[in-house]
C-alpha cells in the first residue's frame, strides 16, 4: 500500500524535472550547432582568402576576388615586395549579425617570379 502512495505523490515530479531540464538541454544543443556553423563559415572565408592569394600569386590577377565581392564579401589585397596578403571579410547573418560577429579569413603567399614583369 505504501508503494502506491509514493507513486501518486511523485507522479508530478517527472513532469516538473522534465520542464526544468528540457530548456537547458535545447539551449546547449543550439549553442553547439551555432558554434559549428560559425566554425564552418570561418573555414569557408579562410578558403576564399587562400584561393584568391594563390590565384594572384600565380597569375598576377584574380577573378575569384570579384566573385567574392559580388556575393557580398569584402576583399583586401595588399602586395609588399614579393608577398601578397589577402583579407576576406563577410558580415555575419542572422544571430551572428545580432551579436556583431564578422567572419574574417587571411592568407599570405609568395608571388611567383616573373608574374609582374609583364
Amino acid at each position: 500500500m505504501n508503494a502506491m502512495r509514493e507513486d501518486k505523490t511523485e507522479s508530478g515530479m517527472v513532469t516538473s524535472e522534465f520542464a526544468l531540464v528540457t530548456p537547458i538541454y535545447f539551449l546547449m544543443v543550439f549553442l553547439m550547432l551555432g558554434g559549428l556553423v560559425g566554425a564552418w563559415r570561418t573555414i569557408d572565408v579562410s578558403n576564399e582568402a587562400k584561393e584568391i592569394a594563390r590565384e594572384y600569386s600565380i597569375e598576377g590577377r584574380t577573378d575569384v576576388a570579384e566573385a567574392v565581392q559580388n556575393s557580398g564579401g569584402q576583399v583586401s589585397i595588399d602586395v609588399t615586395g614579393e608577398i601578397v596578403h589577402v583579407t576576406v571579410r563577410r558580415v555575419g547573418t542572422g544571430l551572428y549579425e545580432l551579436a556583431g560577429v564578422d567572419f574574417v579569413g587571411q592568407h599570405r603567399s609568395v608571388i611567383e617570379p616573373g608574374v609582374h614583369d609583364g
